[in-house]
């Protein structure tokens, strides 16, 4: 096992390549880096750098210098970055993954970034024999465990990496193409800003006709339609 801090990206980087006892260890708070005997590994996204490069040393991991030196040796990279830009920096920037890349190694994108990132991305990851999964979070850090997976991308690809997302995610869905569960993950999101922009709108209403909006909050989730 090697596990790599990539400080510019603020992102952890997996080898899966040696076997690891059966254990998880929370790098963060809220979420935990799991693994299993079969030196399965999950990559988290972490905050704060200096304490993630400490975290990571401590279980015997390894700072790397680059995304270019993870991938020399990784038969599986998992990515959890903030946006599109550092998705592309990491994955085909000049010090990126896959200017070290090696056919049947596979990227997993679990980040949340737009469709069209995702497909270029795939395209150019396909240039190199290398297999490429858009696979964003349905849940929130502490359901972490009970996540939904909406994947895109090769069929191939995803039954890879299929063990180690179960270690984190109680459903993992081949939605179709690259690009295909970065769709699913922004109808997703339309769908909870519409709630929340109704929930605004209520608690508005209730206000106008004499209903304390803490207390209507109360009420409701106290109530079956709060859980």
């Amino acid at each position: 096992m090697k596990i790599s801090y990539y400080p510019d990206t603020d992102s952890l980087y997996i080898d899966l390549s040696e076997q690891v006892s059966a254990e998880s260890r929370e790098i963060s708070e809220g979420i935990v880096l799991d693994y299993d005997a079969e030196g399965r590994l999950v990559g988290i996204d972490i905050d704060n750098a200096p304490q993630a490069q400490a975290n990571v040393r401590a279980i015997g991991g390894e700072v790397a210098s680059s995304p270019m030196e993870v991938a020399q040796n990784a038969g599986i990279v998992i990515l959890f970055l903030p946006g599109p830009e550092q998705v592309e920096a990491c994955v085909g920037g000049e010090d990126g993954l896959l200017r070290a890349a090696h056919a049947g190694m596979v990227i997993a994108d679990m980040s949340t970034v737009d469709p069209g990132t995702s497909e270029r991305m795939a395209q150019l990851a396909r240039q190199y024999e290398v297999g490429y999964l858009d696979a964003p979070v349905l849940g929130r850090p502490a359901a972490v465990g009970h996540w939904a997976l909406p994947v895109g991308g090769d069929s191939k690809a995803l039954e890879r990496c299929r063990p180690i997302f179960e270690l984190f995610a109680a459903k993992i869905f081949h939605i179709g193409e690259a690009g295909s569960g970065n769709e699913v993950k922004l109808f997703n999101q339309l769908m909870f800003s519409a709630i929340n922009a109704m929930t605004a709108e209520m608690m508005a209403v209730a206000e106008q006709v004499g209903i304390e909006p803490g207390l209507l909050y109360q009420t409701i989730t106290e109530s079956r339609a709060g859980q």
